[in-house]
């Protein structure tokens, strides 16, 4: 293990307090010595206080005047009692220690003094060495050392070897954990081999115990003397990403990881490909129907929608131009009815949602107008021609005025047009919305002039809820101002439908869903307008040239690019050759130059030269890597807060939190039957799974499809692990969003990470709690918790008993709730490395506070292309 996996106390600081319960005494010393400073250190337990000084890390032997001196000496035999009491009172009378006493008595030379204060000194350490509880505190203060200083190391471990006999031997509490030699104990072998006599490897064996260093012959007294100075540490049992994956030396598995992961296992993660997917605090909707009822429910009210497109208000309802008031309201009570809003909450409608509130808004318009007498008479001489009476005709030449002088680019002139038609007839939506968008020119486009227009063409929206231009002018508006891109999504797709092949709309759609990356949602945005049936051949043309430029530009599928373009031609618009040429770059473009044109890029502040290096540098299909992911690599991938040794006890009690948090697939709204076998599974969807599982380490998962996910990847936390995906990501093309959010998940597919991810943070912390309770004198009474942990067969359970203890004896506090939002952050890596594109990455992320643009501006993101081979050199000879 490296020094960067397990911090020493010098890396995090020095710790000035502690309980040696949680950490023995010949380990705080060492800390205190690696650390080299200068002070007061104290020990108690009880009412026995032991008190020594420190000089740079060693153990100071004072001149003299402590008055216990005598005592010891007396204890010791070198004087009498009655040599000690008159050398108290020549101390007493002269002013100096009892010890300056002595050599003026002559019953000790200053040589011999020094030597029985350093017996003295390393006499106080005796006892305390061995104390397994008790309290120590280390004071900072100035130090002049003026006796002699002692080496703590050769202290402690003399102490130790001196007291061997005393105490219940610690690597009892080991005999079964596998051990591992610390950087502090590679520095001790030596010393250890020069106090003891003993033969101390230099490198313990893997998968080694305490109870199999003594049984290979190594003193009981040494192993104790090596767990009590830290010297080794329970190991940290090869499971998880960074443990599990194979090394860079053996590529071998320890015998845990079989024992865990062999057979069935009944550990089940649930993180998701962003958020964790957390029931914990959720209740489950019971009447959430199935998908057949869904998609019924989701025809229903689509075939509605476009029943009542264009139609009047009687045609709305279904009732007679004549019809009486009771029939209109009862016409609307049903319309109502049948698509009630509480009945349909409980479907997933996606983007279909949109068209429940088309609906409503209809009905209610026909409502207010049809039983009003004074709105309704209106509307019946609108529908028998108009108003043909001078106020009419005139506001209609107003409002045409006013068309005219905004094609021409004069905003001003034009909503004094429009206002002027509404001075005639105050609800005409058409002139509502022309006066919004005059408005909204006129001001220059301001945020204020935003708010101006968009009461208008709200205005203009309650009259006539399907009015197209007024969703077009709501929706360039939104997207002018980049406030709500998914309001300016919602009307300009509402306008597309009214006014299909609209170039300003389909232009403003395209710039929407490709700021998000979502290619693949954008084309079966495209495809609902082809199939609605609306528009004139001239617009289908529109729209199919806007699929070709897709197909071509972003999605990079040449035959279905070329399809597009076809049809387009067709139906009267223009072809255009769809085979990519390569871009003419410097000769010596680095990798380093991609990545940096690449975040120049995803910044939004690219120059031309680096757009032109991204575009065409950027990988086509996800880089397959020519080696696998090693632990030396994980080790430069993942956030400094995923530490390794929380991770590994997450891992080992895995089974534990299941029992307590159990999901099946029922709690997840999963239909069992939508597992897709290998030969279901589309070919890109399925090479990407099986290459992420192969650079993991991992078994390959089976598939359930999960319709309402859409584009995102899931890890089901049922027995059997599985992905859950949704339709897009199904039938996404081998490119870089599939494989940030596939490799992202893929992270998740480990037992420990996906705990850490989906539970609640205290399950785990009251595990680890209880486990740790189990080696102190008041052991946890038996409960839930308890009985969890009676689950886990008996070696995975002293291995984590191990883990608990190496974590308390670093330090008393560990924030496992950081740990948990650590493994976002190394699932966000490994997307970003796997997926090779970085605008697409960072747009993808979860986190938006730059950790992930500074990761890929790293040197350690730069060597892992470099050790992958897919860097951009070689992902342009693709």
């Amino acid at each position: 293990m490296s020094d960067e996996s397990r911090p020493g106390p010098a890396a995090h600081g020095v710790r000035h307090a502690g309980d040696l319960e949680l950490r023995p005494l010949p380990a705080v010393l060492l800390d205190l010595h690696e650390a080299g400073i200068t002070g007061r250190f104290l020990v108690r337990r009880d009412r026995v206080v032991k008190t020594i000084e420190l000089y740079e890390g060693q153990l100071v032997a004072t001149s003299g005047r402590d008055e216990t001196l005598g005592h010891f000496l007396v204890a010791s035999g070198v004087i009498t009692t009655a040599q000690h009491q008159a050398a108290v009172a020549e101390a007493h009378t002269t002013g100096r220690g009892v010890g300056d006493a002595l050599v003026k008595a002559g019953l000790l030379t200053p040589e011999r003094l020094l030597e029985q204060l350093a017996a003295q000194t390393r006499y106080r350490l005796l006892s305390p060495l061995r104390w397994t509880n008790g309290a120590w505190r280390f004071e900072t203060r100035p130090l002049a050392p003026d006796g002699l200083v002692l080496s703590i190391p050769e202290t402690v471990l003399t102490g130790l070897r001196d007291t061997s006999s005393e105490g219940p031997p610690p690597s009892q509490l080991l005999a079964d954990l596998f051990l591992e030699l610390t950087p502090r104990g590679q520095r001790l072998v030596p010393l250890f081999r020069a106090i003891y006599g003993a033969r101390v490897p230099e490198r313990l064996p893997e998968g080694v115990t305490a109870r199999g260093l003594m049984e290979q012959g190594l003193p009981a007294a040494v192993v104790d003397a090596l767990v009590l100075t830290d010297a080794v540490v329970p190991a940290i049992p090869r499971v998880g990403p960074a443990l599990a994956l194979r090394s860079g030396d053996t590529g071998e598995r320890s015998p845990l990881y079989a024992e865990l992961f062999g057979g069935l296992s009944t550990i089940a993660p649930m993180p998701t490909g962003g958020d964790p997917l957390d029931l914990a605090d959720e209740a489950l909707d019971n009447d959430l129907l199935d998908d057949d009822a869904t998609r019924a429910a989701r025809t229903a009210l689509t075939s509605e929608a476009l029943r009542i497109r264009d139609l009047d208000h009687y045609a709305v309802l279904l009732v007679d131009p004549h019809a009486g008031d009771l029939e209109i309201a009862a016409a609307v009570a049903e319309r109502q009815s049948m698509f009630a809003r509480d009945f349909y909450a409980r479907f997933q409608l996606g983007n279909d949602a949109s068209l429940l509130d088309d609906l409503h808004a209809a009905y209610e318009q026909a409502r207010e107008v049809l039983l009003t007498d004074e709105r309704r008479a209106a509307y019946d001489r609108e529908l028998a021609g108009g108003d043909l009476t001078d106020r009419g005709v005139e506001s209609d030449r107003l409002r045409t005025a006013g068309f005219d002088l905004l094609a021409r680019g004069d905003a001003a002139a034009a909503a004094s047009k429009f206002e002027a038609a509404l001075g005639l007839r105050p609800e005409d939506p058409d002139a509502l919305a022309g006066l919004g968008w005059a408005v909204w020119h006129r001001e220059e486009r301001t945020p204020e002039a935003a708010d101006a227009a968009r009461a208008y063409l709200g205005r203009a929206l309650r009259v006539a809820p399907n009015l197209g231009v007024a969703h077009q002018h709501l929706g360039l508006i939104e997207l002018a101002m980049g406030v709500d891109d998914q309001a300016a999504l919602d009307h300009l797709e509402r306008a597309a439908r009214a006014v299909p092949g609209e170039a300003q709309v389909l232009d403003g759609i395209a710039a929407l869903y490709l700021r998000r990356g979502a290619g693949r949602a954008l084309e079966r945005a495209l495809r609902r307008l082809l199939r609605a049936g609306a528009g004139t051949p001239q617009d289908h043309a529109a729209i199919w040239q806007r699929l070709g430029a897709l197909y071509s530009d972003h999605l990079d599928e040449p035959a279905a690019a070329k399809n597009a373009y076809a049809q387009a031609a067709r139906l009267g618009g223009v072809s255009r050759p769809i085979r990519r040429i390569p871009t003419p770059l410097p000769g010596r473009t680095s990798d380093a130059d991609f990545i940096a044109a690449s975040l120049a890029v995803a910044a939004g502040e690219p120059t031309e030269g680096e757009r032109l290096t991204y575009d065409e540098l950027r990988p086509r299909a996800v880089p397959r890597a020519r080696t696998t992911l090693s632990r030396e690599l994980w080790a430069l991938l993942h956030h400094p807060d995923d530490e390794a040794d929380i991770g590994a006890l997450a891992e080992l009690l895995a089974p534990a939190v299941h029992a307590l948090h159990p999901i099946t697939l029922a709690d997840l709204a999963v239909d069992p039957a939508a597992r897709l076998t290998d030969a279901e599974l589309p070919p890109a969807f399925a090479a990407l799974r099986n290459y992420m599982a192969e650079l993991l380490g991992l078994p390959v998962p089976p598939v359930f499809a999960h319709p309402d996910f859409g584009a995102d990847v899931h890890v089901g936390a049922t027995q059997e692990l599985v992905l859950l995906a949704g339709d897009d990501a199904l039938t996404a093309p081998d490119r870089a969003t599939l494989g940030f959010r596939l490799g992202r998940a893929s992270t998740f597919l480990w037992p420990g990470r996906a705990i850490g991810a989906s539970r609640p943070a205290r399950t785990l912390r009251s595990l680890v709690m209880a486990l740790f309770r189990e080696t102190t004198p008041t052991p946890r009474p038996p409960d839930e918790i308890t009985a969890a942990l009676d689950l886990l067969p008996g070696d995975v359970r002293r291995q984590a008993s191990g883990l608990v203890g190496r974590l308390f004896a670093r330090s008393p506090e560990h924030n496992l709730s950081r740990w948990a939002q650590s493994l976002g952050r190394t699932a966000d890596r490994f997307g970003l490395l796997v997926c090779g594109d970085i605008p697409v990455a960072l747009g993808l992320a979860d986190a938006a506070d730059g950790d992930l643009a500074a990761f890929a501006a790293s040197t350690e993101f730069r060597k892992l292309r470099q050790a992958l081979g897919i860097t951009a050199d070689a992902n342009r000879a693709l």
